[in-house]
């Protein structure tokens, strides 16, 4: 059956949404040539890691997800969806497609930063999968949930419910034993970063405030050891790997899980 072949098995929104699509646009195809219900995806980019992205069970009996451009002996017909990435936009490496398959524009980091401009892809693409929120299907790194389980965010238009309800005492005690003002994460810094961070601190310094420093954890480059951020820091600095509209990632959720206020530098509107 091919190399590099991955029988996703555990369910996941995002790969639903795809092989939703696949599945309502082509319905039971004429066009293999032996039964079978299956959704077959080709991932043209050799260096994008799929299996981080979909690992989980599609609307189809099975999807098949490889990166084996042989697996039909390159007959690119018998797929039912292309992904390709930003690579692939300056790649002369064009494959012949059809009519009959979808070919998905994926990218979950804004890394392209140069216009393209090929007639070419002119009507290529018919959905694009991406972090931005106006894309076809919206690539989520995290989501944000009422407690009826309904998704609130990421969305264009979320509908953030308030409460009036005095803060849990649990929360209000963690607050209440805070000492320390704001502090960052020294992983993997942009070098203007750094000078920032130095001017930041001389303007705090009239108000005695001061910024900490903290080293990676051992676990993750973006954790904080031993609960520092949640017993100690009042605030909390984070730098988005890129100012890009919609580029959200998990680094929020720090914040958020150690009950600190996030001081977010990114491209995002954070309502949404």
């Amino acid at each position: 059956m091919g190399f590099h072949i991955w029988i996703v098995c555990k369910a996941l929104s995002v790969l639903g949404d795809v092989t939703t699509i696949i599945v309502v646009n082509h319905g039971k195809r004429s066009l293999k040539s032996w039964p079978d219900d299956s959704v077959y995806i080709l991932n043209w980019d050799k260096h994008l890691d799929t299996r981080k992205i979909f690992y989980g069970c599609c609307t189809a009996p099975k999807c098949i997800l490889t990166k084996d451009k042989n697996y039909f002996g390159k007959d690119y017909k018998y797929f039912d969806a292309m992904l390709f990435s930003e690579k692939y936009l300056e790649s002369t490496n064009r494959p012949k497609t059809n009519i009959n398959m979808l070919n998905i524009f994926i990218s979950i980091q804004p890394k392209n930063k140069k216009a393209v401009c090929d007639n070419y892809y002119d009507d290529f693409f018919n959905l694009t999968f991406t972090y931005r929120l106006d894309s076809d299907i919206v690539w989520k790194d995290f989501v944000f949930q009422s407690f009826s389980q309904e998704i609130i965010a990421p969305s264009l238009s979320p509908a953030w419910n308030t409460s009036l309800n005095p803060i849990n005492q649990e929360i209000k005690s963690i607050i209440q034993q805070k000492t320390k003002s704001v502090a960052y994460i020294d992983c993997k810094l942009e070098n203007w970063t750094r000078p920032y961070l130095s001017k930041l601190q001389k303007h705090l310094d009239a108000y005695s405030l001061k910024i900490y420093k903290n080293n990676c954890s051992n676990k993750s480059d973006k954790e904080v050891d031993n609960g520092i951020l949640k017993n100690e820091y009042m605030f909390y600095i984070i730098f988005e790997d890129y100012f890009a509209e919609d580029y959200v990632t998990g680094k929020i959720l720090q914040a958020y899980n150690d009950n600190v206020v996030p001081i977010i530098f990114g491209g995002a509107n954070y309502i949404r």
